[in-house]
């Protein structure tokens, strides 16, 4: 990388090409929303890859729990559930699965395990981001909890976790993996998104144990890697434009910039080119024509339809649903 006068530059190490992520390369993201910022990128270009199946989680024993269930395709039951003000929920999932029908929620939990589960059995790669080390347990069995879902903070243990529990955990986790997908890619991130309620030095502290957890799984377990997400956030773009209005989550701007060292990273250039191509078509079909009824409107429309029609003839494992229907809206 060219060295730039006016700031520090981070070093994003290439994958080597074997490694580098294809255009059917299977995907799964899996943690805090970052995660599914940039997993979104590729799941909007129509990319084989699964989102966060258990909604957005922030810490890495709740990450390795999902994990865990996808492994064993571990079901609920309705007793896995609690009832607060009417809506039903599971400590282990996120908010989104809550609902009034606890037959319902019971339904889109195990069917959203399911995905995960048979989704991460032929998956390239893994993309893990570690949110928080702080965990909140519940009751005297101190289980750790991915959503407190607004019940009253008495009934949970606040605390961090160390960095050898994480690792103690994670070794557990990767070799099981592997058993189950030897040629899976797991690659390892820190969300840049500060967690203002553990006060400056307490999310401070959360992100040194995930990193120092990080750097011992990935010296026990050759063939993992890292992704510099939190340190692109913390260095190169070290200036409040680059952050939301909340002034904690990165802008929409920002989260495009490392998704560029993400990509240019770990996608090959099969994939570079396809994400570049669909990102044009959404990009047109986006634009709302000032005269909807016009001949020149319906050629686009026809135009647009045939280089859908050509993706679909050059990837047919892949998904263009969602490009095809926009083009009929």
């Amino acid at each position: 990388m060219k060295k730039d006068p006016f700031r520090t530059s981070i070093v994003c190490t290439p994958a080597p090409d074997a490694e580098r992520l294809g255009v059917h390369s299977g995907v799964l993201f899996m943690g805090s929303c970052f995660a599914g910022n940039v997993g979104q990128r590729m799941e909007e270009a129509c990319f084989k890859v699964l989102v966060n199946p258990h909604g957005v989680l922030f810490n890495p024993f709740s990450v390795a729990a999902a994990l865990e269930a996808f492994l064993e395709n571990r079901q609920v039951a309705l007793g896995d559930l609690v009832e607060r003000d009417g809506l039903w929920h599971s400590f282990q999932h996120h908010g989104s699965f809550s609902g009034p029908d606890a037959a319902k929620v019971v339904q889109a939990i195990n069917a959203a395990t399911l995905k995960g589960h048979s989704f991460l059995k032929e998956a390239h790669c893994l993309v893990v981001t570690f949110g928080t080390a702080w965990v909140y347990a519940l009751g005297e069995a101190h289980q750790v909890v991915a959503n407190c879902h607004k019940f009253p903070a008495r009934d949970f243990q606040r605390y961090r976790l160390s960095v050898r529990a994480v690792v103690e955990r994670w070794q557990r986790l990767l070799v099981a993996l592997r058993q189950e997908n030897p040629d899976l890619q797991v690659i390892f991130t820190v969300s840049p998104v500060r967690h203002w309620k553990d006060g400056a030095h307490g999310n401070q502290l959360s992100k040194a144990v995930l990193l120092l957890a990080v750097e011992e799984l990935l010296e026990q377990h050759a063939g993992n890697a890292y992704f510099p997400a939190y340190e692109l956030m913390m260095d190169e773009l070290r200036d409040y434009r680059f952050y939301a209005d909340d002034m904690l989550h990165p802008s929409a701007q920002a989260v495009d910039y490392i998704w560029d060292r993400f990509s240019g990273a770990w996608l090959n250039e099969e994939a570079l080119a396809f994400y570049r191509e669909v990102q044009q078509l959404l990009t047109e079909l986006r634009h709302r024509p000032l005269h909807p009824g016009a001949l020149s409107f319906e050629s686009f429309r026809k135009k647009t339809a045939k280089k859908i029609a050509d993706l679909v003839k050059r990837y047919p494992n892949l998904d263009f649903s969602s490009l095809e229907a926009l083009v009929r809206q």
